[in-house]
């Protein structure tokens, strides 16, 4: 039997794999400020439960140059994060604003709602959006356009044409490795960690608790619908040697902390096993590559410590599709390569800044400085 869409083939100006923020900002902008066609490619459902989010006031006017009201999304899309304390440093609390010098209004986002209504602009505005599609070839042709095969959960296979490729799909810049653009990996930071649900009896603060450790750090926030995430961060051969990957050791990790285990207690694990995922500081310098561009975290990402996830990945969206649509409608071959070179000047400065962040923040720990963990950062 022929799959439905097995000898169709689609066309587009430009190609978006991944759905995140990174992914349907680069979309809105393109749909909002050129009259290019845009297609968004996601693997996952969008139905996935995703670890908590903390953004700053700023995360506003980037959705006023989206041209999207704070009304546009659910009512308890962003609440305030009252209570962000870290025990960093010493066993006393202190605010995670001072400690880190971060944004002091920071709400909670609700991933789930935020990242629904984006993608409803961007099919409002003419968008198309393709989920629980696989990408599973990537050919670029004389002329550097771009044909993807792709794969569909229920209606099969078929092709995407288009003029010019963003990777947007996050932190594992699949799309980079696969067309051959290479990112330069800072550390092998990972997150272990488990989700909690609680009765709804039970009033949970809208607080987010962080704890160093001598192996690492733990991280612990509230989620919507009575739901708490507490995840560990360390290296992967850290990880691997204590294998934190089994509940067991887990669990006993996490009852040897302070102050974290109470984030999870009274509270049902939502899976079995503890999830592992990627949590490396990487740059990319993909502007290299001929109409292909990488934005949000595929073209740098970071330790979750430093708080510049969100934020950046939006705004490097935004920035990275308005050189995209220079290529595709500038004949000013100067303009075109200056744009890009601001582009990726603009990543390889944020990342700088980023990393003597993480260095000087990394370096209010001097308990165990001589620890593998710590060291590795000082």
């Amino acid at each position: 039997m022929t799959d439905p869409l097995e000898q169709t083939e689609i066309n587009t100006d430009v190609i978006i794999v991944g759905a995140g923020p990174a992914g349907a900002a680069a979309a809105l902008t393109l749909l909002t400020y050129s009259d290019l066609k845009v297609t968004l490619v996601e693997q996952a459902d969008l139905n996935d439960v995703r670890v908590a989010e903390h953004v700053g006031s700023d995360i506003f006017d980037l959705l006023g140059y989206l041209k999207i009201t704070k009304s546009a999304f659910p009512e308890d899309t962003f609440l305030p994060c009252y209570n962000q304390t870290s025990y960093w440093g010493g066993d006393e609390p202190v605010s995670v604003q001072e400690l880190f010098n971060i944004d002091n209004k920071a709400f909670r986002l609700d991933r789930e709602k935020f990242d629904f209504v984006l993608l409803g602009y961007v099919a409002a505005r003419g968008g198309l959006v393709y989920s629980r599609t696989r990408c599973t070839g990537f050919a670029q042709g004389a002329d550097h356009s771009w044909q993807l095969n792709l794969k569909n959960r229920s209606q099969g296979r078929f092709k995407l044409n288009g003029r010019y490729l963003i990777d947007a799909c996050g932190r594992k810049a699949d799309v980079c490795r696969q067309v051959g653009v290479l990112s330069a990996r800072h550390d092998k930071l990972m997150g272990v960690g488990a989700f909690f649900h609680f009765d709804k009896s039970r009033k949970t603060k809208q607080e987010q608790v962080m704890e160093s450790h001598e192996l690492g750090w733990w991280y612990c926030a509230r989620l919507p619908d009575q739901r708490q995430v507490v995840a560990f961060f360390s290296d992967a051969d850290i990880i691997g040697q204590h294998r934190l990957n089994q509940p067991e050791n887990w669990q006993q990790l996490l009852a040897q902390s302070r102050h974290i285990k109470f984030g999870g207690k009274g509270g049902a694990v939502l899976a079995g096993a503890p999830w592992v995922r990627n949590a490396s500081s990487h740059i990319t310098h993909s502007v290299l590559k001929k109409n292909f561009i990488a934005v949000g975290d595929a073209a740098a990402s970071f330790d979750p410590i430093s708080a510049i996830g969100l934020g950046f990945a939006m705004t490097s969206a935004c920035h990275g599709a308005k050189a995209v649509q220079t290529q595709l409608t500038s004949t000013d071959k100067h303009t075109k390569k200056a744009q890009l070179d601001a582009y990726q000047q603009e990543v390889v400065d944020h990342f700088e800044h980023y990393l003597r962040l993480r260095k000087k923040c990394y370096r209010h720990e001097h308990r165990w400085s001589g620890a593998t963990f710590w060291s590795r950062r000082r």
